[in-house]
């Protein structure tokens, strides 16, 4: 069980209420905004690859891949629209990436085991094996256009050296259901704490949260993967990559176009204690918990360090050159290479497809919840 939302307050949009979990959604909102939500296993890849940030060669540090199962270096849109993937809608082709994780130095890939070529084989039950959540979000109703095909966007702080100043762009929870919802947190924090709370009956573990921007100036600045056409961009500025095309909302200005909000989830299942020693970690905030059946308790509520300096989760992170670094450097990478289908609301639009689902989900604010292959919603129109 997942909220259909991500921290809209800070992103100057409402919420978009609760969504139900592995089986099925439902959600209770405002009838503006619509959802759905692509669950994507790991494709088993764990390697210095980036055709984004690094086309052609080799990433300073080593990231896994969900979704589009064979992402290369010199991997172009065209030849990932031709692969098949790990989504749940195999219409969606996209390709998500983010840094290995690990804890306390060894590599954390539940439901994976290494094999002969150096990658990994994982399983396909999200219960037991690293998976994301893909969330198309909208607040904008019938005015949100189409994510532009061949986008690229890196969101997060891959070469921060401290800790973020707030929760706008990547946080952490521990999960939720439509009677529950864990805080929201600056840092990873210990799922122990609700492993016994019998509200809480849906509980996988630590999830990462990464928030793209969802404002498009229209332009398409940047050079494709491996390719010449030119495309839209997104980098966080902490990059120093130039202007980027998209900004986080509200739209407007020089950005005034809205586009389906991607949030990716990234789910690692079955890590509740992430302390390096015994101590508990506690999340900076308990302004978004609800429904928990004990008092939620803050990192300087237990007199504990702020930020806390025993966290054993790490990232592989540029400035260490693939070894674990520290977990502020949380990014994630997206490569827009859905089978588009075509434009909405003409009738031929397949169903599943990026514009389908953009139409009938978002456009029409209907809360879709997970897409598979088995259910997709009705034709546009």
């Amino acid at each position: 069980m997942r909220r259909a939302a991500v921290l809209w307050l800070a992103l100057s949009l409402v919420t978009t209420g609760i969504v139900a979990g592995m089986g099925g959604a439902s959600a209770a909102g405002n009838a503006n905004n619509g959802e759905f939500i692509i669950r994507c296993l790991m494709t088993g890849e764990v390697r210095p690859i980036d055709p984004i940030m690094a086309p052609g060669g080799t990433a300073p540090h080593v990231h896994m891949f969900f979704g589009n199962t064979s992402v290369l270096p010199n991997s172009t849109a065209a030849q990932l629209r031709s692969n098949t993937t790990g989504c749940q809608d195999s219409n969606d082709t996209a390709a998500y990436w983010a840094p290995e994780g690990f804890v306390n130095g060894t590599p954390y890939l539940p439901g994976c085991t290494k094999n002969s070529t150096g990658d990994y084989t994982c399983g396909t039950n999200p219960n037991d094996t690293i998976y994301i959540r893909a969330y198309y979000l909208t607040g904008s109703g019938p005015n949100t256009g189409e994510l532009p095909p061949g986008l690229i966007m890196v969101a997060g702080t891959p070469d921060a050296t401290a800790p973020p100043a707030n929760e706008n762009v990547v946080y952490w929870d521990c999960g939720a259901n439509p009677q529950v919802q864990t805080p929201e947190s600056l840092w990873p924090y210990d799922c122990s704490l609700f492993h016994s709370d019998p509200r809480f009956t849906d509980q996988e573990g630590l999830t990462e949260i990464i928030n793209f921007p969802s404002c498009w100036d229209g332009k398409s600045s940047f050079t494709a993967p491996n390719g010449t056409a030119k495309v839209p961009g997104y980098f966080d500025p902490s990059m120093n990559m130039g202007t980027s095309d998209l900004a986080y909302p509200p739209c407007g200005g020089n950005y005034p176009h809205p586009v389906p909000h991607v949030s990716m989830r990234i789910h690692y299942v079955s890590l509740y204690h992430i302390s390096t020693d015994t101590k508990t970690i506690y999340p900076s905030s308990c302004a978004q918990a609800s429904g928990l059946s004990e008092p939620c308790q803050t990192q300087a509520q237990a007199g504990q360090p702020t930020p806390p300096d025993d966290i054993a989760l790490q990232l592989s992170a540029t400035q260490t050159n693939g070894a674990p670094g520290p977990w502020y450097t949380a990014h994630a990478d997206y490569w827009q290479t859905w089978q588009q289908g075509a434009a909405p609301p003409s009738p031929t639009s397949m169903r599943g497809t990026l514009n389908s689902l953009t139409y009938y989900c978002l456009d029409e604010a209907n809360t879709c919840g997970f897409i598979t292959d088995k259910n997709y919603p009705p034709p546009p129109g």
